[in-house]
Formats: structure tokens, C-alpha cells, sequence
């Protein structure tokens, strides 16, 4: 609980909000975008990302296409080597993206530490994502968490985990290509 500092009061420690919102036949759309500051290092400042998403498949089908590494290549038309152990190491996007599983919860959440290769990411430094996947009356609510984030990226990040991840995969899941996903009974 905050009792009023200095830090608190700092004009540059404020949220900003943003909501994008859009649907379409295929996929209903809603992301809670909330840039929000979480902790500043003498050169860098770093933000959470938060979306909303509606999947329509079952949360078991969306836990194992984002932990499969054949499915995961699959909806994202690129390579992928995902290890589904709590521990277990992971890189998609063709060695773009990597880190480690830290939680699993088969259905449910999914908590790994995620890394780019990017020229200007901060050396040595790794950011942590969160999904917990509900059922919903049609679907999954996928809540999804960036955590640690450089501010610089906040944006760009926000939108590229739309379009190359919520948007292939509801693609994969209406295609039918999803019928290879079987789940225990």
C-alpha cells in the first residue's frame, strides 16, 4: 500500500491507458492494454503489458498449441523447440524468442521467463510473461501478462503479441488445422 512518497508523486511514475478494441466474424478482440511503470534502474524504465483476449477454443486446446512445439510452429508458420516441463527451455520464432518455463499449470497458466534478440535489448536482461486461460461460455478468456519490459518496446511488444500470436492463433483454431490438438478425455 502507497502512503504518499516522493515516487508516488513523481509525474513520470503515472499509468497510461490505452483500449483498443475491434471485432470481426472470426475473432472478437478486446485488449486492456495497461502500460503501467513498474521500476526504474538508473538508465532504464520498464513497464508491464496486460490483454484481454477471447479465444474460441477450450483453455486445454490453447495451453497445448502455446506449449507444443509442432502446433506452436504450426499457428505461427515458424520454427519452434518448446520443452513443456516446469524448467524446461523454449525458442520460437526461430531462436527469436527464448526463455524458460517457471509455472505450469496444464489448462490454466503458463508463467516463462522471454528474451528477444535484438540489438538494442538491454544485455543480460530478461522480461517474464504470465497467461491464465478461463473457460468462457464460447471460448477461453486469455489474460496475459508482460512483465519487466523496457519502456521503449512497451508499444511495439503490445502490438506484435496480437499479431503474431492472439491473431495465428485464433486463425489456427477456426481453420480446422486445430483438429490434430487431442485432448485427454
Amino acid at each position: 500500500m502507497s502512503h504518499g512518497n516522493a515516487e508516488d508523486a513523481d509525474a513520470s511514475n503515472t499509468e497510461k491507458k490505452r483500449i483498443f478494441y475491434s471485432a470481426n466474424s472470426e475473432l472478437l478482440r478486446l485488449h486492456l492494454v495497461v502500460l503501467s511503470k513498474q521500476f526504474k534502474t538508473d538508465t532504464m524504465e520498464f513497464r508491464t503489458i496486460h490483454q484481454i483476449i477471447h479465444i474460441k477454443a477450450e483453455p486445454e486446446a490453447v495451453y497445448k498449441a502455446l506449449l507444443d512445439t509442432d502446433i506452436h510452429a504450426e499457428f505461427t508458420s515458424s520454427p519452434a523447440e518448446i520443452s513443456p516441463e516446469i524448467g524446461g527451455e523454449y525458442a520460437t520464432y526461430d531462436g527469436y524468442i527464448s526463455g524458460k518455463n517457471l509455472e505450469l499449470v496444464p489448462g490454466k497458466k503458463i508463467v516463462q521467463t522471454w528474451s528477444p534478440v535484438e540489438d538494442d535489448w538491454p544485455k543480460g536482461h530478461i522480461s517474464e510473461i504470465e497467461i491464465i486461460l478461463e473457460p468462457g461460455s464460447d471460448g477461453t478468456t486469455l489474460s496475459f501478462t508482460h512483465r519487466n519490459l523496457p519502456a521503449d518496446k512497451a508499444d511495439t511488444f503490445a502490438e506484435a503479441w496480437y499479431d503474431y500470436y492472439w491473431e495465428p492463433l485464433q486463425e489456427y483454431f477456426d481453420s480446422g488445422r486445430s483438429d490434430i490438438i487431442h485432448l485427454p478425455a
